[in-house]
């Protein structure tokens, strides 16, 4: 079972409506809040986020992490919350995000604990990142 819970509170992208909340131009930042909730003593080095993107489909893949924020360094002290505010910076050029028949651009937000010899508690979520124009 885990040791810790936690959360990952992105705020809705520039756009208007609700289909656009987790869209991002290019060039933008992603704004929002992590939280952790350490029920027991947990090793830790580190704790942070992590925003980047990676390819799949046919032919190579590619990966690569373009923001990383350390949030905290140390263990996490039992019955604690932390709470941090969060903000990652997007790349002026891309990629944007894409989804087609031979390949597919995904991107992700990671909050990761970084435990010591034990197995990092991840957890992440999927964005798209937009031209610089009003998708409307």
């Amino acid at each position: 079972m885990s040791e810790s819970r936690l959360k990952l509170e992105l705020d809705h992208g520039p756009w208007e409506g609700a289909q656009y909340s987790h869209c991002w131009p290019v060039g933008g930042v992603i704004t929002g809040r992590m939280s952790c909730y350490a029920q027991s003593e947990v090793k830790a080095r580190r704790v942070r986020v992590d925003l980047g993107w990676a390819t799949s489909g046919r032919g190579d893949t590619d990966k690569a992490i373009v923001a990383s924020i350390d949030l905290h360094e140390g263990n996490l002290e039992p019955l604690r919350n932390y709470e941090w505010r969060i903000e990652l910076p997007l790349p002026p050029d891309g990629p944007i995000s894409y989804e087609g028949h031979l390949i597919n651009i995904k991107w992700k937000v990671y909050a990761i604990v970084d435990r010591a010899f034990a197995r990092d508690e991840i957890l992440e979520e999927e964005i798209s990142v937009l031209p610089d124009i009003d998708p409307r």
